[in-house]
């Protein structure tokens, strides 16, 4: 998720970013190189959107904590909500801190050598390093040395946070229950205008409601209901851009009506469906 810093700070191969941004207007998409190694974002306030390779549009609304890892040459591209504060603080490596198996299995690459990405709930003390960082008033050497050793200590917190995540512990997973949830979302892809209940696909790929609601949210950071709406808008946005329908036609392709696909469309992408159109 590249984000534009108002201050910068090089700190040796340790990179600091923090600021506030205010969109006054809808720039569209912007497109930016990814930094190759991890990137750690800290969302504090406002909501932005962008799309990376080998991963479906993604929305992230503060507080949020991201994670990238990144090992090639790619490019992804971000959105902001215009009138809508963005306040964040951001931390990259470069690839050489890790060694292979340093990285948790979480930040693996995608299929292609493409990003990985995780989003996850800050932890309050993740919080407080940003602010430390944010405000720090020690100037020369210590200036230096002092935001060297907080923006490790903040990638670092943000790993340790990724990993108590998925020590929690959950259900015995089966290759048959992993093979049931790609099935749903197979499904839900060719039946987006009027997908079934959680109850009524659990039928048909035959798991249970429980294994199925939670295979959704290990496999795809969603539930099926989430996973549902952002398929039916990412589905809308498509069609839009190619602009051979009109926005009442889009909407009732992806199950929605003109004024709930309003809505939630400018909620996602910070634009209406209307403004697509022109």
């Amino acid at each position: 998720m590249p984000v534009s810093p108002q201050t910068f700070s090089r700190l040796s191969d340790v990179n600091l970013a923090h600021g506030t941004l205010l969109p006054a207007a809808d720039a569209g998409w912007e497109t930016e190189r990814l930094h190759q190694g991890l990137k750690v974002i800290l969302l504090q306030s406002g909501e932005i959107h962008c799309k990376l390779p080998a991963h479906r549009q993604l929305s992230f609304d503060a507080p949020c904590l991201c994670l990238i890892w990144n090992q090639a040459q790619h490019e992804g591209m971000q959105r902001f909500v215009p009138g809508t504060e963005i306040r964040h603080t951001q931390v990259t490596l470069p690839p050489e801190t890790f060694s292979g198996r340093d990285i948790p299995d979480q930040l693996r690459q995608q299929p292609g050598n493409g990003p990985s990405v995780q989003s996850l709930p800050p932890s309050p003390g993740i919080l407080s390093l940003a602010t430390r960082l944010r405000h720090c008033d020690l100037t020369g050497p210590e200036r230096h040395l002092f935001l060297c050793s907080k923006a490790l200590e903040f990638a670092a917190s943000a790993l340790c946070i990724l990993q108590e995540r998925a020590e929690i512990p959950g259900p015995p997973r089966r290759p048959r229950d992993d093979a049931a949830v790609q099935r749903a979302a197979e499904l839900l892809e060719q039946e987006i205008a009027a997908p079934p209940s959680l109850a009524e696909m659990a039928l048909r790929v035959g798991i249970n409601r429980r294994k199925l609601s939670a295979g959704f949210q290990r496999m795809f950071g969603q539930s099926f209901g989430e996973y549902i709406a952002a398929l039916r808008l990412d589905r809308a946005y498509q069609m839009l851009e190619a602009g051979n329908l009109q926005v009442a036609e889009v909407a009732y392709n992806v199950g929605y009506t003109p004024a709930h696909l309003s809505v939630a469309f400018r909620k996602r992408f910070g634009i209406s469906p209307r403004e697509m159109r022109r």
